[in-house]
């Protein structure tokens, strides 16, 4: 009886260990952009190349009804997709902590762009004096993003 009951036991860990590896890894995940909509559009390899190789979504456990906060004066927040070659070849050109990355995957991160009526990614936005959010070019954004950087705008 004891070799039955040491084998159960075994495969229950197993199951539990694998089923607690998944959910670490969905919450990484998330945290890079990546949703379910990305697994399924993208497969799991895809998903996780994405995961490794994106920025952190700053737009990660924040709520639909706060998703103007991720976009501040003199700032660039970037709205991008998991997966998207066009979001994946600008990313190297801002500098580390040049700029905020929200991933239009997540519920805040569709709020936001719902709002300001951005309809394509990679989409550049920013805040002005007035308080309103509005977008501005790679250009425009890039220049920001160094400027942050080097410490001429505040953090």
């Amino acid at each position: 009886m004891r070799g039955p009951l040491r084998r159960a036991l075994g495969a229950w860990g197993l199951l539990c260990g694998a089923a607690l590896a998944a959910l670490l890894l969905a919450v990484f995940c998330a945290s890079r952009g990546a949703s379910v909509t990305t697994l399924l559009e993208e497969g799991p390899a895809r998903t996780l190349a994405c995961a490794l190789t994106g920025p952190p979504d700053a737009s990660f456990l924040v709520a639909p009804e706060d998703a103007g906060d991720l976009v501040s004066e003199g700032e660039v927040t970037v709205l991008f997709r998991p997966g998207c070659p066009d979001c994946e070849a600008v990313m190297g050109l801002f500098p580390t902590g040049g700029a905020r990355w929200v991933s239009t995957r997540s519920a805040a991160g569709a709020a936001l762009a719902a709002s300001v009526g951005a309809s394509e990614v990679p989409a550049y936005l920013t805040r002005g004096a007035d308080g309103s959010i509005g977008g501005v070019t790679l250009d425009a954004a890039l220049t920001m993003a160094a400027e942050k950087k080097e410490g001429g705008l505040r953090a």
